[in-house]
């Protein structure tokens, strides 16, 4: 528009000066229509430098322009692919949680599957167990009324070998009373080591009129410890015991929870 006007106003000027009425006062003052001329190219150039100067300001802003479209479009990809990573993390993290769940659900099914219909097998070992062992009377009587881990007789504890014998290769179906059957089976084996370790025939002794024999640990006067390397052997037997008692204790308790 500012070029379109500087033409205009030019020829304007050009006509005025062609124009015969004027032709001769030009004529006449040449000096001032020079002046006048170069007026204007000093206007024309002043104007060419302004408009210079608003075309450059015009590409500095476009180019800013384009830099902030092209920063606010980079910004723009790099929050998307952020909530985009963000979106797929919380689903694997959901993903995962929902499979736990999944997996604990199908265990506490199992498990109670197991409680609510045991096996033919466990209810039959579980019954034979607590029949051999029974409370308040035989090996368990033995052991909570008259062991003392210095003396006793073979009869005794003899019945308990054989059943810790037979048990070597017996197994429950179910993985906790498995777990609760072996840990009852290395306390009996605790104790029938330190029976068959530490018991011998008793010096001295005569065969009992059932043929039978009493068996004793080794008295102070045997050992390189003496009497308190006696008590301390006899402490480990009466030890043995009690954590065989309590091992059956919770043997039974965990087969009654299951239902067998």
């Amino acid at each position: 528009m500012i070029i379109i006007g500087i033409i205009a106003d030019a020829s304007a000027v050009i006509a005025l000066i062609t124009a015969e009425g004027v032709r001769g006062w030009v004529q006449r003052n040449p000096i001032v229509v020079l002046c006048v001329v170069i007026g204007l190219i000093a206007v024309l150039i002043l104007l060419m430098g302004r408009l210079a100067k608003i075309v450059k300001q015009l590409r500095v802003d476009v180019v800013a322009l384009l830099e902030e479209k092209t920063d606010l479009e980079r910004v723009m990809r790099e929050e998307r692919a952020d909530l985009e990573r963000a979106l797929q993390a919380e689903k694997e993290d959901l993903e995962r949680h929902l499979r736990a769940e999944i997996a604990s659900l199908q265990g506490e099914m199992s498990e109670l599957e197991r409680r609510l219909h045991p096996t033919k097998r466990d209810v039959e070992l579980f019954a034979e167990v607590l029949d051999a062992l029974p409370w308040g009377k035989g090996f368990i009587a033995f052991l909570e009324g008259s062991f003392n881990a210095k003396r006793w007789i073979g009869k005794n504890v003899r019945d308990f070998y054989k059943v810790h014998d037979e048990w070597r290769e017996r197994y429950f179906d179910d993985p906790t009373m498995e777990a609760a059957f072996s840990a009852f089976q290395q306390r009996c084996n605790d104790l029938v080591i330190w029976l068959v370790s530490k018991g011998s025939v008793h010096p001295g002794s005569e065969p009992l009129p059932d043929g039978d024999s009493v068996y004793s640990i080794a008295d102070g006067n045997e050992l390189a410890g003496g009497w308190p390397a006696f008590d301390e052997e006899r402490e480990r037997g009466l030890e043995a015991a009690r954590r065989l008692i309590e091992a059956r204790r919770d043997f039974e308790k965990v087969g009654r929870e299951r239902g067998l």
